[in-house]
């Protein structure tokens, strides 16, 4: 199987990039052909397993001149918000992505594209390339970019019905996509998060004193941080 996967910001900083890197090592290992797409800054570097080959959309540049696009207000790096940006930003984040997409499809001829967020990449990956079955895997920045990103947001909620299928994390937030996104409930799946078993260990007993608070994640209040 030939997999194109698709993130617009940088792919280890966050939670999806985190999330992305792993899904792209373990089919790795099945030995998966693969081809990515990200956001990165200008002269920033990145890291895959071998074999996987990336179609990098460099901001700051004279065509983005713009740090990288986040979905989160507040990201572990300068970024541009999605709510900031004007037509013409749009245009240019537009014509960047569709010639690392067209690209991308010409190079690898994909079975299926595996895209981060609900989102505005999603969609217009989905409108530039119909036929190629495209699953986006959300993480529930989507969902607060409706609120905040009304112009981009009208546009998602009007194409994202061509999405072939959409990942979601919990039963919750099913209900969510559906109703704010007037997305079909059956095209909808609940396949949870995940850990990295590198990291993660649940098959191991180790002491420890008393643990009177645990977290993972970055340091705000909209992951619940006061």
């Amino acid at each position: 199987m030939k997999i194109l996967h698709l993130i617009a910001q940088k792919p280890i900083l966050t939670g999806s990039g985190i999330y992305l890197s792993s899904l792209i090592e373990e089919a790795a290992k099945k030995g998966y052909q693969q081809s990515v797409i990200i956001g990165i800054g200008n002269k920033e570097k990145y890291s895959f397993p071998k074999g996987v080959k990336v179609f990098p959309v460099r901001f700051q540049t004279r065509e983005l001149p713009f740090p990288v696009v986040g979905m989160s207000p507040i990201m572990p790096y300068p970024s541009t918000r999605y709510c900031d940006m004007d037509e013409n930003m749009i245009s240019q984040w537009k014509n960047a992505f569709a010639k690392q997409l067209r690209e991308a499809i010409k190079t690898m001829q994909p079975d299926i594209i595996l895209s981060q967020h609900l989102w505005l990449l999603s969609v217009f990956t989905k409108d530039m390339f119909p036929d190629i079955p495209l699953i986006a895997i959300t993480h529930g920045t989507g969902l607060r970019q409706l609120q905040s990103a009304q112009e981009i947001a009208d546009y998602v909620k009007q194409r994202c019905n061509k999405i072939d299928l959409v990942l979601s994390l919990t039963h919750q937030q099913k209900e969510l996509i559906h109703s704010r996104y007037n997305y079909p409930l059956e095209k909808i799946v609940v396949n949870g998060s995940a850990y990295n078993p590198n990291i993660f260990y649940l098959n191991r007993r180790i002491h420890l004193d008393t643990v009177k608070l645990v977290y993972a994640g970055k340091l705000c209040q909209t992951k619940g941080v006061i």
